[in-house]
C-alpha cells in the first residue's frame, strides 16, 4: 500500500467514523452522552468532523487532493451553495411531499 493509498482509506475511516457518530445522534439525541464517555453526540460528531479535516489537509499538503479545490463551477463557494440548495429542495420534498420530516 502507498503512503496515497493509506491517507485514502483514513478518509474513509474517518468518514465512516462520522457516520457512525451521526447514526448514534440520531438513535439516542445529540446532547445524551454515552455512559463512561465525557462527551456528548454532538460534540463527538464535531471532533469527527476535524479528523475529517485533518486527513484532507494532510492529502493537500501531499497534492493529493487540490489545495485550492476548483469543483465542477469552478469555485468551491458556488460548488458549496449549489449543494445546500440541493439539501434544501429534498428537503422540502421530504417535509411537504413525503412527510417524512416533521417542523
Amino acid at each position: 500500500m502507498t503512503e496515497t493509498e493509506w491517507l485514502l482509506n483514513k478518509l474513509g475511516q474517518e468518514c465512516n467514523e462520522v457516520a457512525h457518530r451521526v447514526s448514534k445522534a440520531m438513535e439516542f439525541g445529540l446532547d445524551e452522552t454515552q455512559p463512561g464517555q465525557p462527551f456528548s453526540n454532538r460534540e463527538r460528531i464535531e471532533q469527527e468532523l476535524i479528523d475529517v479535516r485533518a486527513v484532507v489537509e494532510m492529502l493537500r499538503e501531499r497534492d493529493i487532493l487540490a489545495a485550492e479545490p476548483q469543483y465542477v463551477t469552478g469555485c468551491a463557494e458556488n460548488e458549496v451553495q449549489l449543494k445546500k440548495e440541493k439539501v434544501l429542495k429534498y428537503l422540502r420534498y421530504a417535509r411537504e411531499e413525503c412527510g417524512t420530516v416533521k417542523g
